[in-house]
């Protein structure tokens, strides 16, 4: 799975280098009061790495969110089944067992 990851990026890499090698006629870029000139390639390559990376850094909160609540709730789990090895239960119908009968969870 790492290999193949690692060879999509070589090959995408491969690929804006050659786009950005073929495309050096420069442009003025002109954004508020900056203007500077470089070449289309590397402002169109630069425009997709920031317009990937921006999602990305919006996404992450929630996922480093989530992993740090299912860490919680499992550590609250090995509680509450140490709390149940630890402890006989009084099964109170018919149903589960004898009245009165003691269960230890295995």
């Amino acid at each position: 799975m790492i290999i193949s990851l690692i060879l999509v990026f070589l090959i995408l890499l491969s690929a804006g280098l050659v786009f950005n090698f073929q495309n050096l006629d420069l442009i003025t870029v002109k954004f508020w009061i900056i203007s500077f000139e470089s070449p289309i390639g590397l402002i169109i390559v630069t425009s997709f790495i920031v317009g990937v990376l921006i999602p990305i850094l919006i996404m992450m909160p929630p996922f480093l969110t989530r992993g740090y609540k299912i860490k919680k709730k499992n550590e609250e789990i090995a509680k509450m089944k140490k709390r149940l090895d630890d402890s006989a239960i009084m099964f109170e119908s018919g149903g589960l067992g004898n009245e009165g009968e003691t269960y230890k969870h295995n």
